[in-house]
């Protein structure tokens, strides 16, 4: 009976400190969340990968220029010296059909590029499955335009790609949320 009191007292500090979190989220308003506010939170490519694009386009409707871009690479801590001139920003970016291997092809969910061939591109998964292979084509296909490249792993929680999108190999890339 002694044991079942100590993990009642227990899970009750656990309940109490996860509690007190909360409510500090909430008070620093880390709790809001307009996509799920309008019942979108899972539309990945319509939605996620669109809005965040027109974030980080210079030339977005948004007219803050490249403070939106700026913020992002301080905040992913890039090494790349872009040229600001000639930043492009898209999503859906088709880089050929996938091949027999299923190691080259797709579509990189959003990607930012200028004219010295530097590039960060971004995989983003909103409740989506790995696809087969998919970090892997898009570090691939970096490597086969010989760029100065970031690839990035967008998730909800910044966890780690799974064996399937990578087949196992290593390379870099960095896990975001």
């Amino acid at each position: 009976m002694e044991h079942i009191s100590k993990l009642l007292t227990k899970i009750k500090l656990i309940t109490i400190h996860e509690n007190t979190l909360r409510k500090e989220k909430e008070k620093r308003g880390e709790s809001f969340n307009m996509f799920s506010i309008l019942k979108l939170s899972r539309e990945e490519v319509r939605l996620h990968s669109a809005f965040i694009t027109e974030l980080l386009n210079p030339r977005g409707t948004h007219g803050l220029k490249d403070k939106f871009l700026h913020s992002f690479l301080k905040t992913i801590d890039s090494k790349i010296n872009f040229d600001f001139t000639s930043i492009r920003v898209k999503n859906e970016f088709f880089i050929g059909e996938i091949n027999n291997k299923g190691d080259r092809g797709g579509r990189i969910d959003l990607i930012i590029t200028d004219k010295m061939n530097n590039a960060i591109i971004i995989e983003n998964k909103i409740g989506a499955k790995d696809q087969s292979k998919q970090l892997l084509r898009y570090h691939n296909y970096a490597k086969e335009e010989k760029r100065q490249f970031q690839l990035l792993y967008l998730t909800k929680d910044g966890c780690t790609a799974s064996d399937i999108s990578t087949d196992n190999k290593k390379f870099d890339y960095t896990c975001i949320s």
